[in-house]
């Protein structure tokens, strides 16, 4: 035997032809080998579980969406029935001869135009959000009884409107479900076209008024007059007289 790295190996007595060199373990290079594996290892493991996290957040995340839109829809259909059973309880006695539904990007016109001809120069009594829901009620219990009790309904079509949520899926479904149901009261229903946009085919099967069309401006007012026709509620004296009874105060 000669050299620790060089061995002889003999069989029989006989020496096997050639040498074979047998290194001792470098147990440095093999740790720092397999402590680059590890941290390998580690960084891989680390990024599974990070992706693991995430795609548990965004599972729970929209599992809690859907629920909540899952309890909206069904406290919507809930007032939907209660709208759909008016009739079984006899004839209604409206408290408002209107209910507008717009998206608040169009508010000045609704209340600068459309509220002030209503109320001030029609005497119509109007529902509007601002200032007849209920504080501390539910939004939808509010929208769905302001349509209950209104005689007629009116949206004002926009390109805000129909991105509005609340004005589509809520307000607008909620109207349609009691207006064109057969059921429904007749001829209680009307879009005003207030900014160019596109009609919904179910509706555009109605005649709707067309503020956006310079042509048809002319003929709105009269139009929408005779649709509404004269008021039967009770007009309270602060809708809209409310200024002018406190001047006179």
């Amino acid at each position: 035997m000669g050299d620790f790295g060089n061995y002889t190996c003999r069989v029989n007595g006989t020496d096997v032809p050639g040498s074979t060199e047998f290194r001792p373990i470098d147990w440095q290079q093999q740790a720092e080998i397999f402590h680059g594996e590890n941290e390998e290892l580690r960084n891989f493991r680390t990024a599974v579980f990070c992706i693991i996290i995430i795609f548990a957040v965004i599972y729970g995340v929209r599992n809690w969406h859907r629920n909540k839109l899952r309890q909206r829809d069904q406290q919507m259909l809930q007032h939907v029935k209660e709208l759909c059973s008016y009739d079984q309880h006899g004839p209604v006695n409206y408290e408002y001869d209107m209910f507008i539904s717009y998206c608040s990007h169009d508010r000045d016109w609704v209340d600068e135009e459309l509220v002030t001809k209503l109320e001030n120069e029609w005497n119509l009594k109007v529902h509007l959000d601002i200032r007849d829901f209920k504080p501390g009620k539910p939004i939808v219990s509010n929208i769905s009884q302001g349509i209950f009790k209104s005689r007629k309904f009116v949206a004002v079509f926009s390109p805000a409107f129909l991105k509005s949520k609340w004005c589509t899926q809520y307000e607008l479904a909620l109207a349609v479900t009691k207006h064109l149901s057969p059921e429904g009261p007749r001829d209680s229903m009307m879009v005003i076209r207030y900014t160019d946009c596109p009609i919904p085919d179910y509706i555009e099967r109605k005649f709707f008024l067309d503020w956006s069309n310079p042509a048809c401006r002319p003929y709105f007012w009269d139009q929408l007059k005779e649709w509404v026709g004269t008021s039967s509620c009770q007009r309270d004296d602060n809708t809209s007289d409310g200024d002018t009874n406190q001047e006179e105060v």
